[in-house]
């Protein structure tokens, strides 16, 4: 029972910490976000990267990008301009 008492007294802390001004500039940044970036992400362009990266595991050692890989790591190996857009 204490532990929920002491969850819920971090909640209450972290919620009187956030200002509503800061709430509303992170709401409207992910809708214009959204609304800025929905076509892009809901219509499939290609485009040279694009046809390059239908599947690609992003082994890019010979072009002197050692890290891409384990950087797109928490992509996937397909284009998927709706999930990447997320991310």
């Amino acid at each position: 029972m204490q532990e929920k008492s002491f969850m819920n007294q971090i909640y209450s802390n972290i919620k009187a910490k956030i200002r509503p001004y800061w709430v509303t500039a992170f709401v409207s940044c992910m809708v214009i976000g959204l609304l800025t970036y929905g076509y892009l992400m809901s219509n499939h362009f290609l485009t040279h990267d694009s046809m390059w990266n239908l599947y690609s595991d992003q082994n890019m050692i010979t072009s002197g990008r050692q890290f891409l890989q384990f950087a797109c790591g928490i992509s996937s190996y397909y284009d998927l301009p709706w999930f990447n857009g997320l991310l």
